[in-house]
């Protein structure tokens, strides 16, 4: 549940942020895994967009660090 709550939180800031630029990058650190997985699952319930613009998720980390 809570894992489920700062994913919906972070989805709300990221989407407040998002402006009108067609391009932003945004970087999230220290979060357990389950709140990303959450938070692609919002990520995908919208179509795989972020306030209206296409999304493209990506890790800089290798799986399971």
């Amino acid at each position: 549940m809570t894992n489920m709550l700062i994913s919906t939180a972070l989805h709300t800031f990221l989407t407040a942020q998002s402006g009108d630029s067609a391009r932003r990058f945004f970087r999230l650190d220290g979060f357990d895994e389950a709140v990303y997985c959450d938070l692609l699952a919002h990520f995908q319930t919208d179509g795989n967009q972020l306030a209206g613009q296409p999304l493209l998720a990506r890790t800089t980390a290798p799986p399971g660090v």
